[in-house]
């Protein structure tokens, strides 16, 4: 009994170089990517799936230059190779997503956002806004300073220190003011 539990033990100790080499290039990426974003790494089966797939996409590339070089593909040159690629990926690809004439390409042309809110499209694009609240007849005007699901923040025209939140469900409507 001892021995199937030793066998066991080795076959998961011959696993390990497996599993570095198939999932933990791509979670690495997927946690550089959403490090360099701001945004929190979600810990569900999407992410899990993501990371396999990355990785796969990051063995294959290991393993076409090491045998381009000529170089006998061994599994851990290869990983190496994996996690190499896989921080140039995570940073390729987080370039590309801040940037803003990429952004505007993906508006313009794909008709895409790449935001998940309607807040975040008007706020790339705009700096001054006019609010108009449901139960108010006043508006009110300012420069954006932020906002999130919940609330929307601007600081006053006037006094730029002055700071007001208005909650997005009292407000009827956005207006934008060219700069």
């Amino acid at each position: 009994m001892k021995k199937t539990k030793g066998k066991k033990m080795n076959d998961l100790i011959d696993f390990i170089p497996q599993i570095l080499q198939y999932y933990i290039p791509g979670y690495l990426s997927l946690y550089i990517f959403n490090t360099l974003l701001h945004k929190k790494m979600e810990d569900n089966n999407s992410m899990h799936i993501n990371s396999c797939v990355i990785s796969f996409f990051l063995a294959a590339l290991a393993n076409i230059v090491l045998s381009l070089l000529n170089y006998q593909v061994e599994i851990w040159p290869a990983i190496l190779l994996e996690f190499v690629f896989g921080i140039v990926f995570s940073l390729l690809l987080w370039l590309v997503r801040t940037s803003n004439k990429f952004e505007k390409f993906l508006v313009k042309e794909a008709k895409i956002s790449l935001y998940n809110s309607v807040l975040n499209d008007l706020f790339s694009e705009t700096q001054f806004i006019q609010i108009i609240l449901k139960d108010v007849k006043d508006s009110f005007a300012g420069q954006y300073i932020s906002h999130d699901d919940s609330c929307i923040m601007i600081a006053n025209i006037d006094d730029r220190d002055a700071r007001t939140i208005f909650w997005i469900s009292d407000i009827k409507y956005i207006e934008t003011i060219p700069a």
